[in-house]
């Protein structure tokens, strides 16, 4: 019996049913805010399958969101913790899907532990502080509040990595609006961008679609009309 059931596991083995994870974990089970978490794995990879995706969930919101490239059996990313979609006290799941195959693991986020030498390092920096009343702290202030707000901007990507996430993902985007309600794409990654209104269209372009249904003109002078409107960014198709 023994023997029939090794010929059967290497009888799967060979026509592709190993499985696509072998492990998922993060470097600690208990995290405070501010802390950086580090999840790594390994997997069985697939021809053409070149991609994972990555989310860390709590019981009612999406946290983190990524996108994976899979070039050799080991990956690892890292997200920093922090910031209004961050809860503590909370157990977190990580779920990672490689193709097809979910292989998931928990962490928990505790509120940030108080020590002596935290209270010592605050009444220094207060004293400090005093001495030196010139120094003005309130964009430091903002700055800090700014990139905990935003913690999962990762500051040595390109802002256009974000931008062409929110752009192009659905379920990015209904992450970001959902818990940044009130900021845009633009704030999470420190643009100042201000929406240009949108062109005018030319009085010619209405008289010839005035001139088209009145029968004056034909479809190639109408087709002419429409490119302009495509090139000049007026008219846009998806």
């Amino acid at each position: 019996m023994i023997q029939y059931t090794v010929i059967f596991s290497l009888l799967l083995f060979s026509l592709g049913f190993s499985p696509a994870f072998a492990e998922v974990n993060t470097d600690k089970s208990v995290y405070y805010p501010g802390d950086t978490i580090t999840i790594s794995g390994s997997v069985v990879p697939e021809d053409g399958v070149t991609s994972m995706s990555l989310l860390v969930v709590s019981s009612s919101d999406i946290v983190s969101i990524a996108q994976l490239n899979i070039i050799t059996d080991s990956w690892s990313h890292e997200i920093k913790t922090g910031g209004t979609v961050w809860i503590p006290n909370t157990t977190y799941t990580v779920k990672a899907t490689y193709n097809g195959v979910l292989q998931q693991t928990t962490f928990l986020l505790e509120d940030q532990p108080t020590s002596s030498s935290n209270t010592q390092s605050s009444s220094s920096d207060d004293a400090n502080t005093s001495s030196n009343p010139s120094q003005d702290t309130t964009n430091v202030s903002d700055d800090s509040q700014q990139q905990t707000l935003f913690s999962f901007i990762d500051p040595d990507k390109d802002p256009q990595y974000y931008i062409d996430r929110y752009n192009n993902e659905q379920i990015y985007r209904d992450w970001f609006d959902a818990n940044f309600s009130g900021y845009t794409i633009y704030d999470a990654v420190g643009l100042d961008v201000t929406p240009l209104p949108p062109p005018d269209i030319p009085p010619w372009i209405k008289n010839v679609f005035q001139f088209y249904s009145e029968g004056n003109i034909g479809d190639d002078e109408l087709k002419q009309a429409l490119v302009w409107l495509i090139q000049e960014g007026i008219l846009k198709i998806e």
